[in-house]
């Protein structure tokens, strides 16, 4: 139940049922490739890129410049405040809406130095190589 209730609150903010399900797929297994993704959601590889792609321009993932890309679900806490301060478009209560999203997922995986586990973002590098302009 607390996933339905999860999806529900997603899906107030704006989210279709699909780009919900992708969300918490990602909140709960950490940073996952497009193929995992699919793999979890039971949808077809083509369709999830576009669910992802949609994620990311909506402000609720972020992606990779490796390849494969990895994808990463931002923090539900983050997501929320965003959307609270977004203006008169933005959904009110937002926060309390994203709460039964952050219940419902685990904590993602964390290397030693805090950084997550399996994701190089935009900027960042493979370890023992410099950063390059961001």
């Amino acid at each position: 139940m607390r996933e339905e209730e999860a999806t529900n609150a997603l899906e107030a903010l704006g989210l279709t049922g699909k780009e919900s399900r992708a969300y918490l797929a990602l909140l709960h297994n950490g940073v996952s490739t497009a193929q995992q993704v699919s793999a979890l959601l039971d949808v077809q590889y083509p369709a999830v890129y576009r669910i992802l792609q949609s994620l990311q321009t909506k402000g609720w993932i972020e992606v990779s410049q490796e390849r494969p890309n990895r994808y990463r679900a931002r923090a539900p806490r983050i997501v929320a405040e965003e959307a609270r301060q977004g203006g008169p478009d933005a959904p009110g209560g937002a926060s309390q809406l994203v709460g039964p999203a952050r219940a419902a997922a685990a904590p993602p995986r964390r290397g030693p130095g805090g950084e997550l586990a399996g994701f190089q973002g935009p900027g960042s590098a493979p370890p023992g190589k410099p950063r390059g302009p961001p």
